[in-house]
Parts: structure tokens; C-alpha cells; sequence
């Protein structure tokens, strides 16, 4: 007979091994979950009762209530649903336009033979890193107007960054057939 607290093989881990894996994923657990149940029963609460104690048992440590449930979705539901809805809305479609586009680019790069030109590559790649450090740039509030040095050091940053993001998207590419992908 085998026996059962034995290793499997030469990558299974040893009993003791597993146990202290399966009491650290515990704690860890813990530690995550833990401010979510008390966000969770606090919700139930009523504001006195959150500023008496950390009470975290319902029906034995306090009475929940659904007060302030019926206040967010009743007296403000309008404010409260809207914005969430918007957000699925927008999540949503801009998901779908997203996967659309990259699988007609995908297709696109496989099925077609594709000689890329290094400064379009460069600047698809530079312009968002260049819009994100122009408003960086815009954010520091100065009394000297900085806004066309800003704009100057964008444009100068986005020729440059087009230029090496380029060559090095043209490296990676030239390495790959577009056919040879189907087969």
C-alpha cells in the first residue's frame, strides 16, 4: 500500500509544504476579504451605530436596517443609477469597438503583405505617451505662460519617440512573415 502523505512526484510539494501554502492562502484570504464583509455589514448600519464601535455580527452584535440603502437608491436614485449606467454603456461599446478593430487589424497584418513606414508606426506608438506628458506639463499651475514651449517640447518629443518607436517596431516586423502565420 502507497502511502498517502507521500509525494506524487518530484514537483508536488511535501505535505508540510502544503499545509503552510494552504495557511498563508488563508490569511492572505483574510486580508482581502476581511474590509469587504465590513463595508458590506456597515452598509447596514445606521450612522449611530457606526460611530458607537466595530460591531461586525448582524442580528447579535446590532440591529441592520436598510436606511441608508433607501437613501441611495430612492432619494437619490437619479444621481446614484445614472453614472453607473453610463458606465456600463460606455464600458460596453467601447469594448466592442475596441475588439472590432484589433480583429480587422489582426486579420489585416496576417492576410496582407505589409511593408511598415517607420514614422507611422512611431507616431501611433508616441502620441498617447506625448498627450499624457503634455498634460502633465499642463498641470503645473505657473504665472508664466508655458503653453508653446509646452506644445514646441511635444511636438520635438513626438518626432523623436515616432522615430525610435518606429525602428524598433520595423525590427520586430521585418522578422515576421504575414503567410507563414496561416500555415
Amino acid at each position: 500500500m502507497r502511502n498517502p502523505f507521500g509525494r506524487r512526484s518530484v514537483t508536488d510539494l511535501s505535505p508540510p509544504a502544503k499545509l503552510g501554502a494552504f495557511v498563508v492562502l488563508l490569511f492572505w484570504a483574510f486580508v482581502v476579504l476581511f474590509p469587504i464583509y465590513w463595508l458590506l455589514v456597515t452598509s447596514f448600519k445606521t450612522p449611530y451605530q457606526v460611530d458607537k464601535g466595530p460591531f461586525y455580527v448582524p442580528f447579535v452584535d446590532f440591529q441592520p436596517t436598510l436606511d441608508a440603502w433607501r437613501y441611495i437608491l430612492v432619494e437619490l436614485g437619479n444621481d446614484t443609477l445614472r453614472p453607473y449606467l453610463n458606465t456600463v454603456i460606455v464600458g460596453l461599446s467601447s469594448s466592442v469597438i475596441a475588439l472590432l478593430m484589433g480583429a480587422a487589424a489582426a486579420y489585416a497584418l496576417v492576410r496582407f503583405t505589409y511593408r511598415p513606414r517607420v514614422g507611422v508606426i512611431g507616431l501611433v506608438l508616441a502620441y498617447p505617451t506625448c498627450l499624457a506628458l503634455r498634460y502633465a506639463a499642463m498641470q503645473f499651475q505657473t504665472d508664466v505662460d508655458l503653453r508653446w514651449e509646452v506644445l514646441a517640447g511635444t511636438a520635438v518629443l513626438t518626432i523623436v519617440m515616432a522615430l525610435v518607436a518606429g525602428l524598433f517596431a520595423l525590427r520586430s516586423v521585418r522578422q515576421i512573415e504575414p503567410m507563414t502565420l496561416l500555415r
